[in-house]
């Protein structure tokens, strides 16, 4: 049996079991750490001593029982500290581990896992098969069945958000039927769905793939135009997000929700024509990592880079219901150029393929894609700009993937400010030692860049392929040095 605490732990870690009953582990934590990314499922894991009492760990937990973690952290210094849920997950692997050390033998209980959106990854789904095998094929194929609500979903125009709602809702949470003491699935794993508007046919499709229900909803999310990644988010944060929403359960002091995150990547983007736009950017939490009770009391290395790993100069998007010629396709859907880094990469292509299709009747298909081709162009232009970095700070849980950061510059001018995008967040928590979060960071760019929308167009155009326009020759010369934080329009 854990202890009683007379003080406030800086962690609480509790393992919900099988049986309805919850274990509190925080005073025996030996060591703790997590990964959370942008477009993935979060992982954890935790050592703890061999034994509980005088049973074994392992004879105490088993694999599928749910680790709920929350850090006694303190984002203002001026306000008092609480504590925030930085993971709802289950028990994958559990085991012992033992080790000779010079004066000792060191036995521990080793556990790892996933966030609950790891059940999505590792059932299978076959929703025919499914259904016979229970006994409601009727259901399946009536009048008011499953399969007719997919064709009607096609014909009423639904969208990307509207299809992995029902997707979820009817096939996923229901085949897997995970159901515990804590409640079904469906219960337990929130999800937020908003997509780009547009209609596809993903219904019917959907309703015959085989996999598990993470790669099918990853199959067709429409990347790049869209993030699907898995995350633990306060209520009332939750509460704040538009579009579909299925509300479970919630955990800890601050009422957290596990959920899965479908939603348009948030970056600038530009507009037809040349023009940009911020988009949801300025929209996305912003934390200020400039404040100095968040740095480390020891001295941590960190990283910082420019790359053109993802340079990408000319961008075109082939409509998957389109089955004609790469030539009509292309002129269908004028391909967008970036001339200034064709010049200095040469032709680094961007192609993609969407079953979206055109918002309403009014608007023709052609244009709907040019819109696509722009915005894509606009999120992916003049990469080899974008800075990168990787920070350790004080532990700080309310920092989650997806969200926006701002810093000291670590390239050029140190007291300049970057603002960038948190592509994944890690913890690690060791009693009585380490406790720090580990950033990894992209897209960054001068605060001021990210207030200016022409930045992100600068240099797009499109080329008419029956005009037989000839692309330049790339053509790298030496640059002069010149200040990334001035905003330079021209080429």
């Amino acid at each position: 049996m854990a202890l009683m605490r007379a003080t406030q732990s800086e962690i609480l870690v509790k393992i919900h079991r099988a049986d309805g009953s919850t274990l509190d582990v925080s005073d025996l934590l030996v060591q703790y750490s997590d990964n959370h990314p942008v477009n993935g499922i979060p992982i954890f894991s935790l050592a703890l001593p061999l034994r509980y009492g005088k049973a074994p760990f392992v004879e105490t937990i088993r694999t599928g029982d749910i680790v709920e973690v929350a850090f006694l952290a303190q984002p203002d210094p001026n306000r008092g500290a609480r504590y925030y849920t930085a993971m709802v997950g289950v028990i994958r692997e559990l085991g012992q581990q033992q080790a000779m050390t010079q004066n000792s033998l060191k036995q521990l209980t080793v556990i790892s896992g996933q966030h609950l959106a790891g059940w999505l990854g590792n059932e299978t789904i076959n929703y025919y098969l499914a259904a016979v095998m229970r006994g409601r094929l009727e259901t399946l194929l009536g009048a008011e069945g499953v399969y007719r609500q997919f064709l009607s979903g096609v014909l009423r125009a639904g969208g990307l958000d509207e299809a992995a709602h029902l997707f979820l809702q009817q096939i996923a949470f229901e085949v897997i039927g995970i159901k515990r003491p804590q409640g079904d699935i469906s219960k337990l794993l929130g999800y937020r769905l908003k997509s780009l508007a547009g209609r596809g046919a993903f219904y019917a499709t959907w309703g015959n793939y085989q996999g598990t229900a993470w790669g099918i909803l990853d199959a067709y999310s429409d990347k790049p135009l869209h993030e699907l990644y898995a995350t633990t988010l306060p209520l009332e944060e939750f509460k704040q997000l538009d579009g579909y929403k299925n509300t479970p359960v919630t955990w800890g002091e601050d009422k957290a929700v596990p959920l899965l995150m479908l939603r348009p990547s948030p970056f600038p983007y530009a507009l037809p024509g040349g023009g940009g736009t911020l988009g949801d950017w300025p929209r996305l939490p912003l934390h200020d990592l400039t404040q100095e009770y968040l740095l480390l009391e020891s001295s941590e290395d960190h990283t910082a880079d420019y790359s053109d790993k993802e340079v990408y100069t000319a961008f075109f998007v082939n409509a998957a219901a389109l089955s004609v010629s790469e030539t009509f396709a292309k002129t269908y859907s004028p391909p967008v150029v970036s001339i200034p880094k064709y010049q200095r990469y040469g032709y680094r292509p961007l192609t993609w393929q969407t079953v979206l299709w055109q918002n309403t009747a009014k608007e023709s298909a052609p244009e709907f894609f040019r819109s696509l081709n722009w915005r894509i162009a606009g999120q992916w232009n003049r990469m080899d700009e974008y800075a990168g970095a990787n920070f350790s700070i004080r532990l700080a849980p309310w920092i989650k993937p997806g969200s926006r950061v701002r810093y000291y510059n670590q390239l050029g001018d140190h007291q300049s400010k970057m603002e960038g995008y948190v592509e994944s967040v890690a913890h690690t928590f060791v009693p009585g030692g380490v406790r720090k979060t580990a950033l990894r960071i992209i897209r960054a760019l001068p605060v001021a860049t990210y207030q200016t929308p022409a930045f992100f167009a600068w240099g797009l155009s499109e080329i008419k392929p029956l005009k037989d326009l000839l692309l330049p020759v790339a053509n790298v010369q030496l640059e002069e040095t010149r200040d990334r934080s001035r905003i330079d329009p021209s080429p």
